[in-house]
């Protein structure tokens, strides 16, 4: 059998690619769990030691800060009865890899009631654990209402929930 670049380049990228979606499907079953205020879905894609970060502006200086939420704090709020629906898309992933410690960093678009609310950048970072999972143990973001550049397929998606 002669080996083509085509076939080398499928035997090289296919285990790489598996590796991208398995470390995505936290991430995605986190929005998943948002939409539907499933807290129990939530909790099982966090280390339990997981810490959350919003970069912000100080109101009266502008300068950067950074305002921490306990995991125990999201979930709470997460599983509050609510009429609003929640959704977070994003698009523009770039996935890093060390062994057993992964980085995600995408662009997202948050819409509540399937209108347009904010937009940033969400970075993860995820740790394997000994049953092969990848769990989040940090999780920052950026919010912006301004400069939003929200791809047309995105907003399909989010017009379709």
């Amino acid at each position: 059998m002669r080996i083509t670049p085509f076939l080398l380049l499928v035997l090289f990228t296919t285990p790489c690619l598996a590796q991208h979606e398995a470390i995505l499907a936290p991430i995605h079953t986190l929005f998943e769990g948002m939409k539907s205020r499933d807290t129990a879905a939530i909790r099982k894609v966090f280390h339990p030691e997981a810490t959350l970060y919003t970069v912000v502006k100080q109101p009266q200086s502008g300068l950067p800060a950074l305002r921490p939420e306990k995991l125990s704090e999201f979930l709470n709020a997460m599983g509050k009865p609510r009429t609003d629906v929640y959704l977070e898309l994003t698009w523009n992933e770039k996935v890093l890899i060390d062994g057993d410690f992964a980085q995600v960093w995408a662009d997202y678009a948050f819409y509540l009631n399937g209108n347009f609310h904010h937009c940033g950048v969400d970075a993860f970072q995820l740790i394997r654990n000994a049953k092969g999972e990848w769990l989040i143990f940090v999780l920052s973001d950026t919010r912006r209402t301004a400069d939003c550049r929200v791809p047309a397929e995105v907003e399909s998606r989010a017009k379709k929930g």
